[in-house]
């Protein structure tokens, strides 16, 4: 029986930008801000493998002022009291809503070269229980992500030390 990689799933990190932190901390609730995590119905995330590689894709084009969301999934559970479901497929619409207030992390095993277990990460939750942003981040574990002109990418200046 082969065995599957597990991403690193300590850390989770989503690119936000300004305007999208500043609702979170305005409303004081997780909501999907982003127009694609509006239309996919869950937020985007990396693990720390990732996230350069991310932000080079998605954001490669963008000056706009983007920030690194520090997201721990065990703090979340601690905070929220609220189950936290690891899942390598997509869960079902049907699965979510019976899930009542549980989170669901659907990993995807990208490889490569940040290596085996680099992941992108999507959060699924039934909406009719609101999350709150302070279950989900510490509005003190948002990073800098400057825009370096010269090399035409986002710099991750102390990431090393966040990781």
């Amino acid at each position: 029986m082969e065995s599957k990689a597990v991403p690193e799933l300590n850390v989770l990190w989503k690119i936000a930008r300004v305007d999208e932190i500043e609702e979170w901390r305005r409303t004081g609730l997780f909501t999907f801000a982003s127009d694609l995590d509006k239309q996919d119905k869950f937020f985007h995330l990396s693990n720390g493998l990732r996230i350069k590689t991310t932000a080079g894709l998605y954001f490669k084009n963008s000056t706009q002022d983007v920030k690194m969301v520090k997201i721990t999934p065990k703090r979340v559970a601690e905070k929220s009291k609220r189950a936290i479901i690891f899942c390598d497929e997509e869960p079902s619409k049907d699965e979510i809503e019976s899930g009542g207030d549980t989170l669901f992390i659907h990993y995807l095993l990208v490889g490569g070269v940040e290596g085996p277990t680099a992941c992108c990460a999507h959060l699924f939750y039934n909406e009719k229980f609101p999350i709150k942003s302070e279950d989900i981040f510490d509005f003190g574990e948002v990073f800098e992500m400057p825009w370096n002109e010269d090399a035409a990418l986002h710099s991750f200046p102390g990431i090393d030390s966040v990781e």
